[in-house]
This record gives structure tokens, C-alpha cells and sequence, in this order.
């Protein structure tokens, strides 16, 4: 099973950039697969 659209959410900071969150499943998923760090997207629409 994939990660579900449930567990992302876009929402924009006060500068109107696109932002994405992660939980559930989605969030965990990442943090097997990127170092310990805080994990920081760029993304365009």
C-alpha cells in the first residue's frame, strides 16, 4: 500500500510559498528515507 493524499496537506506560508506537511504514515516514510535532519522542500504548482 502507498502513502495516502490523507497525509500530505499544502498550505502556504505568509510570503504565499507552497508548503507541504507530512503525517501519519507519509512522515514516517520520510524519515526512514532522509538523514536526521529537518527535511525542507522547494516545490512549484
Amino acid at each position: 500500500m502507498g502513502i495516502s493524499w490523507k497525509d500530505m496537506a499544502v498550505t502556504n506560508l505568509r510570503s504565499g510559498q507552497p508548503t507541504m506537511g507530512l503525517t501519519g504514515w507519509a512522515a514516517e516514510r520520510l524519515a526512514e528515507m532522509t538523514p536526521k535532519v529537518t527535511a525542507r522542500w522547494s516545490m512549484s504548482l
